[in-house]
């Protein structure tokens, strides 16, 4: 009976032995992925993120004299000024049946 039930104990620690080594060969895999995937993910955030946000920034700001440092805040008036033209109204539009015409296609 002592035989037996030293079998099963051995089976049962054989079963979760290769499962937990899986586990950390997963987790040390996700880890070096991650690693290799970093430097990827730093340059797009210079790339792609920093313009956007500079973008941003620069559009609360009068056009005039923005290099040379003595800008002047304007907030949303730089918005206002552009939608509210007639220009962009007309633009939008032609974007917008054009952006039907293409989905009824489909």
């Amino acid at each position: 009976m002592a035989s037996v039930l030293s079998k099963s104990k051995l089976s049962v620690s054989k079963a979760e032995g290769p499962r937990r080594r899986g586990q950390t060969r997963a987790r040390g895999q996700m880890r070096a992925g991650l690693l290799l995937t970093l430097p990827t993910l730093i340059v797009m955030a210079a790339t792609v993120v920093y313009p956007i946000l500079w973008s941003l920034r620069i559009s609360f700001f009068s056009s005039e004299n923005f290099l040379a440092g003595s800008s002047q805040f304007v907030g949303f008036s730089n918005y206002a000024r552009v939608l509210s033209s007639g220009q962009f109204q007309m633009h939008y539009g032609i974007q917008a049946v054009l952006s039907w015409q293409q989905s009824s296609l489909n």
